[in-house]
């Protein structure tokens, strides 16, 4: 599956460079993230009650993008974006009197690169959807521990990623405004297939990285 994603990939690029109508442009924006099924079904003895939640992670991404166009309605664009995914997981368990609450933030940075069709639905507005390919370049992740017989709060950083799928593969779908003067204004939404971790949390169900994404971008020569 890898391999056939990568020579997709590949062939449609090729096809990009060749092609006499394509142009480029720059973008940036903001992510919301999170990681599906980080709760766990385990159970502590003696609790008097066990409370998971996953919350939003926020982030960014940047890159650069190309636009064949292979008539007025259709054409695709290729995408080479940093962007920031990952999680925020808080556990709390209550024993009686004692309390602790435990919460992970992790930020998993990726270098993905999108292969999307282009459907130019008017002048002004287009909608985008195809698979992409994340390699991990890089993750930051914090582990914050209350515990309120003595009150004491514990918190530990690493870099490690160790653990982590170095590919993320998915796909992904948005909508994008085009003004007249080369300025996008659009949406999208990502979701991956492959887990984002080597090793079972567990849960039996994936784990895997989604990603609303806000992002304003410049397609140079104007609208394109």
């Amino acid at each position: 599956m890898k391999k056939l994603f990568l020579f997709f990939g590949a062939a449609l690029i090729s096809i990009s460079v060749v092609n006499a109508q394509t142009s480029f442009g720059i973008k940036a924006g903001g992510n919301i993230s999170s990681v599906s099924n980080l709760e766990s079904s385990s159970t502590t003895a003696g609790a008097t009650s066990v409370t998971q939640s996953n919350k939003i992670k926020p982030g960014f991404n940047v890159g650069v993008f190309l636009n064949v166009r292979f008539g007025d309605f259709l054409g695709f664009q290729p995408e080479v974006l940093y962007t920031t995914k990952g999680y925020k997981y808080e556990s709390k368990v209550v024993i009686g009197a004692f309390e602790t609450k435990t919460t992970l933030d992790a930020t998993l940075n990726y270098i993905e690169i999108p292969m999307q069709l282009r459907l130019n639905i008017t002048e002004n507005f287009y909608i985008l959807g195809g698979p992409y390919v994340g390699i991990l370049a890089g993750a930051m992740g914090k582990t914050t521990t209350y515990v309120s017989t003595p009150p004491v709060t514990t918190e530990s950083k690493s870099t490690s990623t160790d653990g982590i799928e170095k590919m993320d593969l998915g796909l992904s779908v948005g909508t994008c405004f085009l003004s007249e003067g080369g300025f996008n204004f659009g949406v999208k939404y990502s979701r991956g297939f492959t887990d984002a971790f080597e090793n079972s949390t567990g849960n039996t169900n994936s784990n895997v990285n989604s990603v609303f994404q806000l992002f304003i971008g410049f397609s140079f020569g104007g609208k394109k």
